[in-house]
C-alpha cells in the first residue's frame, strides 16, 4: 500500500468485514446500492455523496464510510474518501493486482497509443497482457467499450480480476490526471510507468498547470513499485525534463528523447505519410526500429514502450519484431486514401500540443495543401481553445472550424473562442455542422492534398445539450467519399 491510509483502525475494521464475506458490493453511487452494500460517500466536483447517505441506507447499505457521518448514523469516518473507496474495492475483488504485472502510462498526449503498444509487445513476446484504455478494456478475446480514460476504482479492479481469472499475466493501462488525483488506482504497485509528455490540459479541473504536473507525478511517487519499478520519461519537453530531475533519487529513471543527454538518444529519424524508421542509442547499443506508425509524436510513443519492455527483460529482437508487426489504433492517425489520391487522417488530437504535433507531422510530409477540420469540447478548459486556433493556423493551409462535443455550451460560442486565437489575415471557414465540415474538406481537396479530421478520433458519438447522438468521423468520412465517388 503506497498511500498512507489516514485512519488505520477504520481500514482494518472494514477490511476484516469484507474479507469475511459480509458485504455484497462496494459503491460510491447511491443508485447502485443493493442489500448488503458498503457505501462510500465521496465529495465530488458535481455532487457530494454525503448528501445521499440516508438514501443509501434506505436502499440496503449495511456499512457507511464517509469523511463525516450525520448524527445518528453509524459507520467508519475516514479522512480520504477517494483512497478509502479504492482500497475497499481492491479488497472486495481479492487484490487481483498482486497477480498481474502492471504498466501505467500517463502524460497529456500519447497515453492510448503507448498503452496499446505495450499490450501488443508484451503479448507478442509471450506475456499475456490485458489493456485498459480510453477506447476499450481488453482481456483475452473479450473487449468492452471504455467509459473513461482511467475508470472508476470499481470498474478498474473488477477488470483486473477478470484479467487474472482469464489467465493474463500483465496489464497496460492509462492513468489520467483526474484518476491520479482521485487515487482511483490506490494500492497498486506498478512494474513500470511511462511519462509521454506534459503540456496544458484539464485546467478546468486542476485550475493550475502546477496542480496538473503534481497529479501526474503521483504515478511515480505513489504507485511505482519501490523495489523494481522503473519510470520511463520522455524529456523532449520542459515538463518531462522537470519530472526526470525531481524523480532522481526517488525511483529508478530511464530518460529518452532527441537530446544527447538522454539515457537513450532518438536519432536517424525518417518518416513519411505511411511509415517511419528511427534509432535508439545509448553508450552500449543501438536499436533500429521501423513501424507503420509515423510522425515524431508516434516515434516518441514507440520509444517509451520499447524501452519499458526491454527493461522488463524481453529480448530486444523480439520487441522490435513486435513493433514492426503492429498495425493501427482506432482513431489515432487512422489513414484513408480516396481514388483521387487525397490522404485523410482521423485523429483524437484535442489539445493545442497534440494538434500542433499532428499537423506539424502532416505538414512536413504533405506535397499538397493541408486541411484542418477541428473544434473543441464544451464544459472544458476554455483557455486552450484560442491556442488550438493558433496551432492550426501555424501549420494548415485551410482551417475548417466546426463543432466537437459542445456538451452544455453553445457550439458558436466555442467556435468564437477558437477563432480569437487565429492570427489576422489567416483564412478560415466556420461550419458548425461537423458532417458538413467534413464534406467541405472532401469536396474542396484534390490530388496530393491532406485532410486532418481531429478532436474525436475513436468516439462514435457527438454530445449536444446533454444528449449523445451517433456520430463517428471515420464512418461519416466513409459515407461522404462513397457519395462523391459515385
Amino acid at each position: 500500500m503506497n498511500f498512507v491510509f489516514q485512519d488505520i483502525l477504520g481500514e482494518l475494521i472494514v477490511r476484516k468485514n469484507i474479507e469475511g464475506g459480509d458485504y455484497k458490493s462496494v459503491t460510491c453511487d447511491s443508485r447502485k446500492v443493493i442489500n448488503g452494500s458498503i457505501f462510500v460517500a465521496i465529495k465530488g466536483t458535481v455532487s457530494d455523496g454525503h448528501d445521499y447517505i440516508e438514501s443509501a441506507i434506505s436502499s440496503g447499505a449495511t456499512a457507511i464510510v464517509a469523511q463525516h457521518l450525520p448524527d445518528g448514523v453509524s459507520g467508519v469516518e475516514i479522512k480520504d474518501a477517494y483512497l478509502a473507496y479504492a482500497l475497499l474495492v481492491r479488497y472486495f475483488y481479492g487484490t487481483p493486482d498482486l497477480d498481474l504485472e502492471l504498466f501505467g502510462v500517463t502524460g497529456t498526449n500519447g497515453k492510448t497509443t503507448s498503452a496499446y503498444l505495450l499490450e501488443h509487445i508484451l503479448s507478442y513476446c509471450g506475456v499475456p497482457c490485458g489493456l485498459l484504455s480510453t477506447i476499450e478494456c481488453r482481456y483475452g478475446e473479450k473487449r468492452e467499450k471504455s467509459q473513461a480514460t482511467t475508470p472508476d476504482s470499481s470498474v478498474l479492479y473488477s477488470a483486473f480480476r477478470r484479467m487474472k481469472d482469464a489467465g493474463l499475466k500483465a496489464c497496460a493501462f492509462e492513468l489520467s490526471s483526474h484518476a491520479l488525483h482521485q487515487k482511483r488506482a490506490g494500492g497498486v504497485k506498478l512494474r513500470g510507468a511511462i511519462l509521454t509528455n506534459i503540456t496544458r490540459d484539464h485546467l478546468d479541473y486542476h485550475k493550475t498547470e502546477e496542480n496538473y504536473f503534481q497529479a501526474k507525478k503521483i504515478a511515480f511517487t505513489h504507485l511505482l513499485d519501490p523495489d523494481d519499478g522503473v519510470a520511463v520519461i520522455n524529456i523532449n519537453d520542459k515538463g518531462g525534463k522537470r519530472m526526470a530531475r525531481e524523480l532522481a533519487g526517488v525511483c529508478r529513471v530511464i530518460t529518452f528523447g532527441a537530446n544527447p543527454a538522454a539515457d537513450w538518444f532518438l536519432t536517424d529519424i525518417d518518416s513519411n505519410l505511411e511509415k517511419a524508421s528511427f534509432s535508439l542509442k545509448n553508450h552500449r547499443q543501438e536499436l533500429k526500429i521501423s513501424s507503420s506508425l509515423f510522425g515524431r509524436h508516434n516515434i516518441e510513443n514507440l520509444a517509451g514502450a520499447i524501452l519499458l519492455a526491454v527493461d522488463c527483460g524481453l529480448p530486444c529482437e523480439k520487441v522490435i519484431e513486435a513493433v514492426e508487426n503492429f498495425v493501427r489504433i482506432p482513431g489515432r492517425l487512422e489513414r484513408y486514401i480516396d481514388s483521387d489520391g487525397v490522404f485523410y487522417f482521423v485523429d483524437y488530437a484535442h489539445t493545442p500540443d497534440a494538434l500542433a504535433k499532428v499537423l506539424g507531422t502532416l505538414r512536413s510530409n504533405a506535397s499538397g495543401r493541408l486541411f484542418s477540420v477541428f473544434g473543441a469540447g464544451g464544459n472544458r478548459d476554455r483557455g486552450k481553445r484560442p491556442q488550438m486556433g493558433l496551432a492550426a493556423a501555424q501549420y494548415a493551409d485551410i482551417l475548417v472550424i466546426t463543432s466537437d462535443n459542445p456538451r452544455d455550451e453553445e457550439a458558436e460560442s466555442i467556435i468564437n473562442d477558437i477563432v480569437s486565437g487565429i492570427p489576422e489575415g489567416k483564412k478560415y471557414v466556420v461550419i458548425p455542422d461537423r458532417r458538413e465540415a467534413i464534406r467541405y474538406a472532401a469536396v474542396n481537396s484534390t490530388n496530393s492534398d491532406v485532410v486532418l479530421i481531429s478532436g474525436k478520433g475513436h468516439e462514435d458519438y457527438q454530445e449536444i445539450a446533454g444528449v449523445k447522438y451517433d456520430f463517428s468521423d471515420a464512418v461519416e468520412l466513409g459515407k461522404i467519399l462513397e457519395e462523391l465517388n459515385k
